[in-house]
């Protein structure tokens, strides 16, 4: 679950988002709607933990979130956020996943697609069979 609670982001003297109060269940996929500049990129950013608050606080699965960025890091590992258009990567999914995988080390075969694939078969425990 993500609790938010007073929420704000100040630049300056711009308010960009001001006190947001929300609870986002366990499980639920969710979406913001609003006109253009009204902060729903900001606030977003916010949940995922790429940009400070200067106010208020985000719990997360009864954590709460601080600016210590290995703590956000691990949180931030459990979570993820569809941008509407791709900022770096408008490649294919393999190659997108592919670029993850080596960025944290992974090297050689273990980049080979047919691994890739045997490895989410057994994470999910199936059977790539018909």
């Amino acid at each position: 679950m993500i609790e938010i609670s007073g929420l704000s982001r100040k630049v300056r003297d711009q308010v960009l988002v001001n006190n947001v109060n929300l609870t986002i269940p366990d499980g639920m996929i969710f979406g913001i709607i609003g006109p253009s500049g009204s902060g729903k990129t900001t606030l977003m950013r916010m949940i995922d933990l790429l940009d400070n608050p200067t106010e208020g606080s985000i719990i997360i699965n009864g954590t709460r979130a601080t600016r210590d960025k290995k703590q956000q890091l691990e949180i931030r590992r459990k979570m993820g956020m569809v941008f509407q258009k791709p900022i770096v990567l408008s490649t294919t999914v393999f190659e997108n996943v592919s670029y993850g995988l080596r960025f944290r080390g992974v090297k050689g075969d273990e980049l080979n697609r047919d691994h890739q694939c045997q490895v989410w078969y057994d994470d999910h425990h199936l059977d790539p069979r018909p």
